[in-house]
């Protein structure tokens, strides 16, 4: 009613066909749906079916390796461009602990999908615009809110 989006974590990418016809079933819209983790589940039958429901899916975890290489997130950005489905992708670094800042001697922190995941989208043939929606004009749309004129 609010038209507030909602965002939703997926446990390694399992359950979110179910979580999106829950949340549809309570009337929520698709665009209105964020889902997250979802592409740590490597069946691309099971993402193709996710992104064909009209939802936003975040590409979250770059660099995190210890759930999945890289190369598997990459295939599916690829993928889901190459099926239509670029307006829906949004990226993401979840990187909310310290122990993921170099500050602390940790991880890749919050400047590794400019600095590193980007340029090699950008070498594989990912062009200028479709990384500008992934990153800027897809979390726009996603995060707005449209409140219900009725």
């Amino acid at each position: 009613m609010t038209g507030a989006p909602i965002s939703a974590h997926t446990e390694m990418g399992t359950m979110g066909i179910e979580l999106i016809e829950i949340l549809k079933r309570e009337g929520v819209e698709p665009t209105c749906i964020i889902i997250s983790h979802a592409f740590r589940n490597p069946d691309l039958d099971y993402q193709r079916e996710l992104a064909r429901s009209g939802v936003y899916l975040v590409q979250d975890g770059l660099s995190r390796v210890k759930y999945y290489p890289e190369s598997m997130s990459i295939e599916t950005i690829l993928k889901m461009l190459e099926w239509g489905h670029g307006s829906q992708l949004l990226l993401a670094g979840d990187t909310a602990r310290r122990s993921y800042w170099p500050t602390f001697d940790g991880g890749p922190g919050f400047t590794y999908i400019l600095e590193k995941f980007i340029p090699r989208l950008k070498k594989l043939g990912v062009s200028e615009k479709e990384i500008e929606d992934m990153l800027i004009n897809n979390p726009r749309k996603a995060l707005s809110i449209e409140m219900n004129k009725e």
